[in-house]
């Protein structure tokens, strides 16, 4: 059965993650309010209850709080000079126009401050206030985290993007969630959506 016994693979094979339509977008939400209509009321009121204390969570770590515009844009420099050479993991021009327009995935971004932060001089560290290079990468890290833990993102390339991103992060010998853990999210998620086929 391999993959097809895969059902998220289904979905998305169906629900084409690549060139997202209306119609895939439809047929996605009338499947999933079709899954809650058969969980009934209680279930549904725990799952609104669950997706709020997620929205909490999220808020509490400051997950959707981005540095202003200037820290923002010296940032994303920092990231384009140093990191992307190494990680080119997504079309520049692509997403250069989304920064620019206010539409990257705050996963995704949280993920390239982090690694970007890695990179940044001293005097942009002082600009981002969380006094040291490690405070402010794991500040962004965290954020990258909480909001994958939240399932915050659901746009498969994006997550596979931020994980490999978040692989950079290594918080210490004991830290479960090191670079073979998010590496290991995004083999399995690009092995699940088909990119391993030529």
């Amino acid at each position: 059965m391999g993959d097809l016994a895969n059902f998220k693979y289904v979905l998305n094979e169906v629900g084409d993650p690549f060139y997202s339509s209306e119609r895939s977008r439809f047929w996605g939400e009338n499947l999933q309010r079709s899954m809650l209509d058969i969980l009934g009321a209680t279930a549904q009121t725990a799952i609104r209850n669950f997706q709020a204390q997620d929205l909490e969570q999220l808020e509490r770590v400051g997950a959707f709080e981005l540095p202003n515009k200037d820290v923002s844009d010296k940032l994303m420099r920092c990231f384009w000079k140093y990191a992307y050479p190494v990680f080119p993991i997504f079309n520049s021009a692509d997403f250069s126009s989304k920064y620019n327009s206010g539409s990257v995935s705050p996963l995704l971004l949280n993920a390239v401050y982090m690694v970007a932060s890695f990179y940044a001089p001293e005097t942009l560290l002082d600009e981002i206030g969380l006094g040291s290079r490690y405070l402010a990468a794991l500040t962004f890290y965290r954020r990258a985290k909480a909001l994958y833990d939240a399932d915050n993102e659901s746009d498969g390339i994006t997550i596979i993007q931020a994980t490999v991103l978040l692989s950079n992060w290594w918080g210490g010998p004991m830290d479960q969630k090191d670079t073979w853990y998010w590496l290991g999210i995004a083999v399995g998620l690009a092995q699940s959506l088909g990119l391993h086929r030529s």
